[in-house]
């Protein structure tokens, strides 16, 4: 049911007075936050231009460099340096090229041939391709991979596998190539073996692609989630105290957009995790369907109820159901396979209703997000909450933004802490 937004109105009128002359504190402490001018000109313009030529509800993303601070892949490392488009499978893999042979809509990219030359010699077990050509102006080459060739990517960057300069040779070379081989059988559909154990190639345990994450701090969960609830009242600046939430106006969108903080939030429960999520999906039989990239069009295929969302560090916002809209026993959605890994700017929670006869609207947005919020590794959680929750607060700023990027109003959305 929704909230009464009698407080709410109240609140919002005052917050108009707000002045973006103080802007939100950055927290040093904070170990998901990564300080981010934002991507370079070329690379937001060739993420929006793949955007438009990729079918948005179909599972297809484009991702930028693992690497955040090269702009342009040149002597570095290939695989953590170029943009990646992400097929929902080996279909729609091998039709990127024929979707984006397009001379005269700013994409012309045709697949790598063998007689063509990389800058740099590939590691072993690389299952994906390279593209190459225009995007934007530039002449750049582009990763695809599927879903499951980009779980090599990400256990290759957690084990530092993916070295150009030194070629990965041995015991390690030869788990990467039995991790791409089982990768491989469960793109096809056909996992017949267990996943390989780091263990039987005399290496590591931790280097294992199901690798255990590490202790989390947080153990009593009802406890964490009585202390979330405690701390649902927030403060915006200096001048506006003990919110539960607001209904923003035109000045006021501006003014969050304005002060939203400039960095991007890391993947709490990082790598090892999301192999996890992914291998879940596996076990249960579920194929890769993706989830789309919120649209005037996709919005309206999309029926009532609330949603896990990202918004990527290009605006764009993903969503996927949340665990409440799946009585089925699959896998629910979640903030970190709705960016496959990758940092983002905001993540949380939003709820969509229709009225009769209408198409969906956004009716709620909040930051609750567990896997890019909540550190879970702070010396204090009461810090964590406390502290961490009201300026995570300021990254609202991004998901209106992505709202507006795509077209959809931000009138009369509920905005909250959790």
């Amino acid at each position: 049911m929704r909230p009464k937004l009698t407080s709410y109105l109240g609140c919002s009128a005052a917050l108009l007075v707000l002045s973006s002359a103080s802007a939100w504190a950055q927290t040093a402490w904070d170990p998901n936050a990564i300080d981010y001018d934002g991507p370079p000109a070329w690379q937001q313009a060739a993420a929006a231009v793949l955007n438009r030529h990729l079918p948005t509800d179909s599972g297809y993303w484009v991702l930028g460099p693992l690497n955040l601070t090269v702009d342009l892949p040149d002597t570095m490392d290939l695989v953590r340096t170029t943009l990646r488009i992400i097929a929902p499978n080996l279909a729609g893999s091998r039709s990127v090229t024929q979707r984006l042979w397009m001379p005269t809509g700013g994409v012309a990219l045709e697949e790598l041939q063998p007689s063509d030359t990389l800058p740099h010699e590939l590691p072993p077990g690389y299952p994906g391709r390279f593209l190459k050509g225009n995007i934007a102006g530039e002449r750049i080459f582009v990763q695809v991979l599927t879903v499951q060739q980009h779980r090599w990517v990400l256990w290759a960057q957690r084990s530092d596998v993916v070295s150009i300069r030194e070629l990965v040779t041995g015991s390690l070379a030869q788990y990467s190539t039995a991790i791409t081989e089982y990768l491989a059988a469960v793109d096809s559909g056909r996992p017949t073996t267990r996943p390989p154990r780091a263990s039987a190639y005399g290496l590591d345990a931790m280097l294992d692609l199901y690798a255990g994450p590490p202790d989390p701090v947080i153990r009593d969960r009802e406890g964490y989630l009585n202390l979330l609830r405690e701390n649902r009242v927030f403060t915006l600046d200096g001048e506006v105290k003990d919110v539960y939430g607001f209904l923003p106006g035109p000045p006021l969108i501006g003014w969050l957009e304005e002060e939203a903080d400039d960095v991007l939030f890391l993947n709490r429960d990082g790598a090892m995790a999301l192999q996890h999520r992914y291998g879940d999906l596996t076990r249960a039989r579920e194929d890769w369907h993706g989830l789309p990239v919120v649209t005037g069009t996709t919005i309206s295929s999309l029926r009532p109820g609330r949603y896990v969302f990202v918004v990527d560090r290009y605006g764009f916002m993903r969503v996927g159901p949340a665990a409440e809209m799946d009585v089925t026993g699959r896998p629910a959605a979640s903030a970190a396979t709705l960016a496959h890994g990758d940092p983002v700017r905001v993540a949380g929670e939003l709820v969509l209703e229709a009225a009769p006869g209408e198409g969906p609207r956004v009716l709620e947005l909040n930051v609750n997000s567990e896997e890019y919020f909540f550190s879970n590794r702070s010396m204090s959680l009461y810090e964590d909450v406390e502290v961490r929750s009201d300026r995570y607060v300021a990254a609202l700023g991004h998901a209106l933004s992505a709202l507006d990027l795509a077209r959809i109003p931000r009138d009369n959305i509920l905005i909250r802490k959790f």
